[in-house]
């Protein structure tokens, strides 16, 4: 059967409970990962999602969550810059408590903050008490909302980036 006619549309996935879905994606071919489009509920507390590769930037401005972790997310740091962007001036996800998303590359943290105004976060070990003691925080950056809501970004030993909204 060719890949042009798997009808992604029409996948039972859709029945199934949020917390199953993540299970059925693993299974899904490459082809049907790269037309899968999930529709996430809104208002939820907490979206953790294990393989994010099929969230773009695009869907990720529709989430409407508290609090989001994606991991192995095809996100770039340029694209988590722009999300920042975003956040900063109100035009996305204003009720949004906590974002976890992988970087990449030498140095992510340049890119992810490179033309978003910021200060140095002074004393980490503050913001360290909120995440389990394996997590070692490396850098850290406050920023400021539009609207005056301050929220700090960090980055882990591993290249996980937090943004933590106080």
């Amino acid at each position: 059967m060719p890949q042009e006619n798997v009808q992604v549309d029409v996948f039972p996935l859709l029945r199934l409970p949020l917390v199953a879905k993540e299970h059925v994606l693993c299974m899904m071919t490459p082809f049907e990962l790269n037309n899968f489009r999930l529709e996430i509920p809104e208002g939820l507390d907490r979206l953790e999602v294990n393989r994010s590769k099929f969230i773009n930037y695009e869907h990720l401005l529709r989430v409407k969550a508290r609090n989001i972790v994606l991991k192995g997310s095809i996100l770039t740091n340029q694209e988590i810059n722009r999300f920042l962007k975003s956040w900063m001036a109100c035009e996305s996800h204003l009720d949004l408590e906590s974002f976890k998303i992988n970087a990449s590359g030498f140095n992510p943290m340049k890119e992810i903050i490179m033309d978003v105004p910021h200060e140095v976060a002074i004393g980490l070990d503050a913001i360290s008490e909120k995440f389990p003691s394996y997590i070692t925080l490396t850098s850290g950056y406050n920023i400021k909302r539009s609207d005056g809501k301050e929220a700090t970004v960090c980055l882990s030993q591993w290249y996980d980036m937090f943004l933590l909204i106080h």
